[in-house]
């Protein structure tokens, strides 16, 4: 028994050796740490309005810089710029108690929130005989 937990304890520290060598992973821990991750820059991206505080150009230049951080335009195909895009306005047509549920199981690709969505409305909306459930 003493023998599967250190084997399982040197597995543990060999993935956490794994994810402290790869970049993105520490990027990743360190932004979210200090409230810069991905879902913080499309918050900011989102909620701010131009109250005249800025110039205008200044104001596009810190929407560019939010959308760029957000959308990962550096490391990202536009495909999965458009996944992200869908996915974001996916969950904010669902209903909120829907979109509570599918957040709590943080997915994070469109066919995964499909996926939780469908599971979601089958429980509980069960489908009556002729009849098909509609959200919209």
């Amino acid at each position: 028994m003493a023998g599967q937990a250190a084997a399982g304890g040197a597995e543990g520290n060999a993935k956490f050796e794994d994810q402290a060598r790869n970049y993105e992973v520490v990027k990743a821990a360190i932004l979210d740490q200090e409230g810069l991750s991905v879902e913080k820059y499309q918050q900011k991206f989102r909620a701010v309005k131009w109250t005249g505080g800025l110039q205008p150009q200044a104001f596009t230049q810190k929407l560019t810089d939010w959308a760029t951080c957000w959308l990962r335009l550096d490391t990202q195909t536009v495909g999965e710029i458009m996944d992200v895009l869908i996915l974001e306005q996916f969950l904010q047509g669902l209903p909120e108690n829907i979109k509570v549920w599918v957040r709590r199981h943080q997915p994070n690709m469109v066919e995964a929130v499909v996926k939780l969505t469908e599971e979601y409305v089958e429980v509980d909306f069960p489908r009556k005989e002729g009849h098909s459930s509609s959200l919209i």
